[in-house]
């Protein structure tokens, strides 16, 4: 199999496992699902979860993430090329502008969320860590051996 098809093979697989695990990506009709799947790549790269709860965390990042995106292209969209008609579309663009602000705030709590759950995770590595390391190196007392009397030894 060439470096190619088992490239293809493994997206395939990550693709499945996502929709069985996650559902399907959050996109609209219309919506580039390439594109989806390369912020969702580039964020799983950059964070590199450790474990399902980080996986998690980066789907939620990405899907909110892909929803500021969303929004900002809906704000776009609500521009009027005349400002003449601005005025009239200045109230849409507050409620979308409101849409933004609270879809990135629950992607921060998010990122938030990962930064918090290695460091607990790390927390207890380190305790633990520590714990072995006190346990191996556990200073044993000796007592010091009294020399047998003579009539020890003569008992023996």
């Amino acid at each position: 199999m060439t470096a190619n098809q088992e490239a293809a093979t493994e997206s395939k697989s990550n693709t499945s496992s996502r929709i069985s695990l996650f559902g399907p990506p959050p996109l609209l009709a219309g919506e580039d699902s390439k594109a989806y799947d390369d912020l969702l790549a580039q964020v799983s790269g950059a964070v590199k979860p450790a474990d399902i709860i980080e996986e998690i965390f980066v789907h939620d990042i990405v899907d909110l993430t892909w929803e500021v995106f969303r929004w900002r292209r809906l704000e776009t969209s609500l521009m009027p090329p005349s400002r003449s008609y601005f005025a009239e579309e200045i109230e849409k663009i507050e409620r979308v502008n409101r849409l933004i602000t609270i879809a990135e705030g629950r992607r921060n709590a998010a990122l938030r969320e990962i930064d918090r759950h290695r460091t607990t995770f790390a927390q207890i590595l380190q305790e633990k860590v520590r714990d072995v390391e006190e346990a191996e190196f556990e200073t044993i007392e000796t007592k010091a051996i009294a020399p047998k009397s003579e009539a020890d030894k003569n008992a023996a």
